[in-house]
């Protein structure tokens, strides 16, 4: 969208004001304004001429960096994000539900045949567990295709972004995606085996990676290098931030569950549900989920707004996130040298008889 001086004069104008940056953007992005627009246009409002966040860095002209966004504000716009992109978002995980109920149906067969003796053959059986084994990866890569779905459907600023248009996006990002995981899982595991205060401190850190991923298009150790820079500086507000949809969404549930207790006549004293309440913890749950997903996207985006120098740079020191890799890798590997040489220490007890 072509950007005019009074674009950028209202901008200055209203956080004169006193108004938010994100409450501006939501006006703009009602009247059909993208993200790339936006950011330009912030731009623009502090560093006339630059044109964007690379023009600027090559340029040397200052990059406008707004305030992280405050918990009422993240909420709000989490809200927004949702209530426009919640029927895409609902589409993409009925669609990747599928391959999960054809698995679900293929181990109810498995256990139907084996109930009834049809697989005590073992030339049957076999082939039969090698395929169920073979359905089951597909149905996890499948699964992982849907997570990286959602945050291709969740995004506000992709003209056309369907259900199928968000499959299509993430295609290409499911194993890049995959890796990013594993490798948060590397450096949480070994920030919790260092008396797990630095995994719960790597958490907040790479809170934003996946997002980083699909946003920016920055893999691997890059990917969460840029994360930890976007949170550095601000990680008690961003624990904050966290903290904050933990509560909200886990008291929404519970509140919603109460209520539809006492509406289906609940007995307080039992641990079982009423129909009424399963319905209601299933479609909080969707709800809530997908909330989450809007919350963390709004997150982000307030990050990188606060640090457009982040945005710009391609490379980030790993830090202590090289270290927190090694724990586990290290730890694994002399465990498999003790197996290896037969020197592990034997139980104090024996299985079986």
């Amino acid at each position: 969208m072509p950007i005019s001086p009074e674009h950028s004069t209202y901008v200055r104008t209203q956080l004169a004001r006193g108004v938010s940056p994100e409450s501006i953007k939501d006006v703009l992005r009602a009247k059909g304004w993208t993200e790339d627009s936006l950011d330009t246009l912030f731009l623009e409002a502090f560093a006339p001429g630059a044109g964007s966040h690379e023009t600027a860095a090559l340029s040397g002209a200052p990059i406008a960096a707004v305030p992280l966004a405050s918990l009422g504000d993240l909420f709000t716009r989490a809200w927004g994000i949702l209530k426009k992109r919640f029927w895409v978002m609902l589409g993409v995980g009925a669609l990747g539900l599928v391959p999960l109920m054809i698995v679900g149906a293929a181990v109810s067969a498995v256990v139907v045949m084996g109930f009834f003796g049809g697989l005590t053959n073992i030339a049957i059986a076999n082939p039969m567990f090698l395929g169920f084994g073979a359905l089951a990866i597909l149905a996890a890569l499948a699964a992982l295709w849907m997570g990286v779905a959602l945050l291709f459907a969740v995004r506000d600023d992709i003209t056309g972004n369907t259900v199928f248009g968000s499959y299509a996006l993430a295609r290409s990002y499911v194993f890049p995606m995959l890796w990013i995981a594993l490798l948060s899982i590397l450096v949480v595991w070994g920030g919790i085996m260092l008396v797990v205060i630095p995994g719960i401190i790597a958490a907040v850190w790479l809170s934003v990676s996946r997002f980083v991923l699909v946003v920016e298009d920055a893999r691997g150790m890059k990917a969460l290098a840029k994360s930890k820079a976007y949170v550095s500086g601000n990680w008690w507000a961003v624990l904050l931030r966290l903290g904050a949809l933990a509560a909200v969404t886990i008291s929404i549930s519970l509140a919603v569950n109460m209520i539809l207790g006492l509406i289906s006549g609940a007995d307080p004293s039992s641990k079982d549900m009423t129909p009424l309440q399963n319905i209601g913890d299933v479609v909080v749950s969707i709800v809530t989920s997908f909330y989450s997903v809007a919350y963390l996207y709004a997150l982000y985006i307030s990050l990188r707004d606060a640090h457009p120098e982040v945005r710009t740079k391609t490379e980030h020191s790993n830090g202590a996130l090289t270290w927190f890799i090694l724990v586990p890798l290290v730890g694994v590997a002399i465990v498999a040298a003790l197996l290896f040489n037969g020197t592990m220490p034997q139980l104090p007890f024996t299985f079986g008889a």
